[in-house]
């Protein structure tokens, strides 16, 4: 294997096994796991505009390469150092909002916990079964038909009769 397919594959064997680590920390989260998954998605979207950026970068390919290789040195081992900061920063949020959440659990009424779960689970059941668009075609079918019309006023004083402008 060629040094430079050595240096390919040694960052996405980082990669894959950042993501398993990744994966794992996604587990553990019960609130903010959509943080991580967002963050994760917008890192992944900017590698590959990288990637795309540095293949098309023509001439500019081996300033490239070399600007790339000096960050990676000077940058490499502090990354080394911080890069689970953010990880155990997020565990720490999402423990704290777990905190306040069974406080607050406690303090709710059980009437008021009933009432929440039927009204999640009635609009998970209009969502699922698509009713919020049959009742706005609906609503919007009788309104139609129902709708007041203008009236012309009567011609002279004391004509019953009105016709209609529409």
């Amino acid at each position: 294997m060629t040094a430079e397919a050595q240096s390919e594959s040694q960052p996405q064997q980082q990669l894959a096994g950042e993501n398993v680590n990744n994966n794992q920390n996604v587990q553990q989260l019960k609130y903010l796991q959509f943080v991580q998954f967002a963050t994760i998605h917008a890192l992944m979207r900017c590698a590959i505009l990288y990637s795309y950026a540095k293949e098309r970068s023509g001439p500019l390919k081996t300033g490239v390469d070399t600007v790339e290789e000096a960050v990676k040195t000077v940058i490499g081992p502090v990354y080394d150092k911080f890069h689970q900061v953010p990880v155990e920063l997020l565990k720490y949020v999402d423990r704290k909002v777990d905190e306040s959440v069974s406080e607050l659990d406690r303090h709710v009424p059980t009437n008021v916990k009933k009432v929440s779960t039927q009204a999640r689970s009635v609009v998970t059941e209009v969502r699922r079964a698509g009713v919020v668009e049959s009742a706005s075609g609906l609503a919007k079918t009788v309104y139609s038909k129902y709708e007041p019309k203008a009236e012309a006023p009567p011609l002279f004083y004391g004509e019953e009769e009105n016709t209609s402008l529409f």
